[in-house]
């Protein structure tokens, strides 16, 4: 209740002084099918199948004056299974530990669970030339399509179901902008670790530069990430008719030993038989990833670290995606991903379908295929040397239906 009433207190001072004010709100209620074989360690927990259901409210508020500018986002989340305590061994990892603890829980128990969080509560200030903005925001860097490996702050995993909303992160945020069009960002992530107290070394900082160099785009970052020393490049252009990106990603962990990631990606679009189509393919290599297929175990602990952190999702170190989106018809758009690891050859097949029911409602259908061998990647790396147990992904088949107001 505190946390709601100083949220409340927030919005109304700046509504008090925006010229400008929005209101809307966003319901999601989505239904998943998971599908486990014999061996697979989510299996043990819930079988051979299980089902789960999620459904979230989202309320937005923003305003806009004549140099200020606010928004905040109220997120009500619910799950619920009958096999919810087994499940959990499936949830991805939790958003980073944010400086401020914006998040309650309504209820929980063996069946499900409800909870709210404040995702979305930023004040900004902005002239023609700058922007400054404090609060909890959500900022994405570097040009993955599938793969983020420049983009530190809260990335979406390759099969993430929904990308709607990046979770919103606390941070205090700063942009410059020349008047060749080139720009300079800054940012601090302030943190808690384990404990629970803010940690420098839990925390992050970071500046950004980007300029156009003919009809190229480049970006340099540098940063200090969870204590890390972090140096990368990016750039962004045109060839022919498609559009080239590429990030480069150098970390120096604190085992004294860097990390090289990298992500390239070439990207068109065209009609094909009345229907416009857009298509990439992207290679990325994971600087703390694995060639071979060694057990759960066995993985390194910066990568595993960094897995926990939800900043990597992957074990291996070669990837080749290759997806698009179809236009079937203008109420219905398909797109199909293929991810494979290049090391185990290994694959996970990726493809959602969105249906727009009218302007304020879509239906959006998937599914999430894992394929390849025991002690693969996406096959299921075995939990231990010499175990029949195998930490592979379900099946998964999902449906979903969102509503905006």
């Amino acid at each position: 209740m505190v946390k709601f009433l100083l949220a409340l207190s927030f919005v109304s001072l700046l509504a008090a002084s925006a010229q400008a004010a929005d209101f809307g709100a966003e319901i999601r209620l989505q239904q998943q099918l998971l599908l486990t074989r014999d061996g697979d360690v989510p299996g043990e927990a819930i079988g051979d199948s299980a089902t789960l259901t999620t459904g979230s409210l989202r309320l937005k508020a923003q305003g806009r004056g004549r140099s200020w500018s606010y928004e905040l986002h109220s997120l009500l989340q619910g799950t619920f299974s009958s096999d919810f305590s087994g499940l959990t061994t499936l949830t991805r990892p939790a958003p980073d530990a944010s400086l401020l603890d914006l998040q309650t829980t309504i209820t929980g128990g063996r069946s499900g669970d409800l909870d709210h969080r404040f995702d979305r509560a930023s004040i900004t200030y902005s002239t023609p030339r700058t922007v400054v903005r404090l609060g909890r925001q959500a900022l994405t860097w570097g040009n993955g399509q599938v793969f983020h490996p420049l983009d530190l702050f809260n990335p979406f995993s390759p099969d993430a179901q929904d990308t709607s909303y990046k979770p919103g992160t606390d941070m205090a945020y700063a942009q410059y902008l020349f008047e060749s069009g080139a720009d300079l960002q800054a940012l601090v992530v302030p943190r808690r670790d384990a404990d629970g107290d803010p940690a420098t070394d839990a925390s992050s900082a970071a500046v950004k530069g980007l300029w156009r160099q003919g009809n190229v785009q480049m970006e340099a970052v540098v940063a200090s990430d969870y204590g890390d020393p972090v140096f990368a490049f990016g750039a962004a252009g045109p060839a022919g008719d498609a559009l080239w990106k590429l990030d480069i990603v150098s970390t120096d962990p604190k085992d004294g030993s860097a990390a090289l990631s990298v992500v390239a990606s070439l990207h068109n679009s065209w009609v094909w038989r009345a229907k416009p189509v857009s298509a990439y393919v992207e290679y990325h290599r994971n600087g703390f990833g694995v060639r071979d297929r060694r057990p759960v175990d066995s993985l390194p602990a910066r990568l595993t670290e960094r897995i926990a952190r939800g900043q990597i999702f992957n074990t291996g170190q070669d990837y080749l995606a290759v997806g698009g989106t179809v236009e079937s018809t203008p109420l219905l758009q398909i797109s199909p991903v293929a991810i494979v690891n290049l090391n185990d050859w290994s694959a996970q097949a990726l493809v959602t379908a969105q249906y727009s029911l009218s302007n304020e409602a879509n239906l959006v259908l998937g599914a999430q295929l894992p394929f390849g061998g025991r002690g693969s990647e996406f096959g299921g790396r075995r939990t231990t040397a010499g175990a029949e147990d195998f930490e592979r992904a379900p099946d998964t088949f999902y449906i979903r239906f969102e509503r905006f107001f």
